[in-house]
């Protein structure tokens, strides 16, 4: 869809297409977004229930910002 609306636009036809006129490619990236939404629920959701294990199950978490510089 890109590729022909890119195509329209060099070849200055009098009409060129848009995107919006692409009912499939616009449903894609609805598709598209509604999966990447999922996916990126799914991995805030894991790091939550992690990251909630191990403040349950010890009693002090330490980080250390280490430079590798030092090492």
């Amino acid at each position: 869809a890109k590729l022909l609306a890119l195509q329209d636009k060099n070849r200055k036809v009098l009409c060129p297409r848009s995107l919006e006129s692409f009912a499939n490619w616009q449903k894609a990236q609805k598709l598209k977004a509604r999966y990447q939404s999922k996916v990126s629920n799914q991995r805030r959701d894991y790091l939550h229930k992690l990251t909630t294990h191990l403040v349950k199950q010890y009693d002090v978490i330490v980080i250390e910002d280490l430079k590798t510089k030092n090492l």
